[in-house]
């Protein structure tokens, strides 16, 4: 979820806007209104830009809202003016501005004739929660903007190319955190598979432990799209031959191979794979597995494991 930390250039009119912001969204959500954020507000969130000003607020409303939003606006003595034939209101307080619009006609192309992308940030203005128009609906907007602008077309192209910047650091950063979660899933099925010949040793026959070890491979390598399902039952298969076993070593190997294929799923269940493997070598009577396991971890991933450690134990505190 994203928070306002950063401020923009006009900071003390931004501080003063916020808090007026706070007051109208608290406002919608009185109203049974879950108000989203556009315009220069969401571009300043999204981009960090602390060269910009942000003058005002832009809030996108259901359109059988505004009536209601005006109503009650007029009750709290709070000035504003509506615009039915914008379907939008406009509250003032001194030199500051909120506007308030309908999404059904401002979040529409009327350009290209097409409903913009759909997608939205959760975000929190000091603990109060709303949404955020997401980067392809920003640029889109502003795709919109610079085809109908005269005159203000060069400013509009920059913040243009600041979004699609910024969408070209997250997609780099998605890239890399989608390689570190693959590399992890094989690394979970190294483990798993070292100490998989306890296991194949008493049961010859019983293939579902490696069953789940090739299909986390086959995933982390790209034969096989992630399906919950393929992965669940997989996973669910290794388990049950876990617990058709009094063998303890056996038993955690099988384990190991069941949550090796649940990394695929969630990152997390690396843990419990390497955990249940090293459970595995020491009820065979084998010592040194750990050191076996963190010989294996390929170096760029040390940094993301020891991450998802500390996360897991801050959260086992709360």
């Amino acid at each position: 979820m994203k928070t306002t930390a950063a401020y923009p250039r006009n900071k003390a009119h931004f501080l003063r806007l916020i808090r007026f912001g706070k007051e109208i969204i608290v406002l919608c959500h009185s109203l049974g209104v879950r108000p989203i954020l556009y315009g220069s507000m969401a571009y300043f969130l999204h981009t960090g830009d602390g060269g910009m000003n942000v003058n005002d607020l832009d809030i996108l409303v259901p359109i059988r809202k505004i009536d209601i939003i005006a109503g009650a606006l007029k009750r709290r003595g709070i000035r504003h003016k509506v615009f039915p034939q914008h379907d939008s209101i406009t509250v003032t307080r001194g030199d500051l501005r909120i506007e308030l619009d309908a999404m059904e006609t401002t979040y529409k192309d009327t350009v290209w004739r097409r409903r913009l992308p759909k997608d939205f940030v959760d975000l929190s203005i000091d603990d109060v929660k709303l949404r955020m128009i997401g980067l392809k609906g920003m640029k889109r907007v502003y795709g919109i903007a610079y085809a109908r602008s005269k005159e203000d077309k060069k400013r509009i192209k920059e913040k243009i190319r600041g979004l699609e910047a910024l969408m070209r650091k997250e997609s780099m950063e998605k890239a890399k955190s989608d390689q570190d979660h693959r590399s992890l899933a094989l690394w979970a099925a190294d483990c798993a598979e070292h100490v998989l010949p306890y296991f194949e040793k008493e049961y010859p026959k019983d293939d579902r432990p490696r069953k789940a070890i090739e299909t986390a491979r086959d995933w982390a390598h790209g034969d096989m799209p992630m399906r919950i399902s393929v992965i669940r039952a997989a996973a669910l298969a290794a388990h049950a031959a876990a617990r058709d076993t009094d063998d303890p070593a056996a038993r955690a190997a099988a384990r190991a191979a069941g949550q090796a294929v649940a990394v695929v799923h969630v990152a997390g269940h690396f843990s419990a794979a390497i955990d249940y493997a090293v459970k595995s070598a020491e009820a065979a009577g084998v010592a040194g597995e750990r050191e076996w396991q963190y010989k294996r971890l390929p170096k760029g991933l040390r940094p993301v494991v020891e991450r998802m450690k500390v996360r897991k134990q801050k959260a086992k505190r709360r």
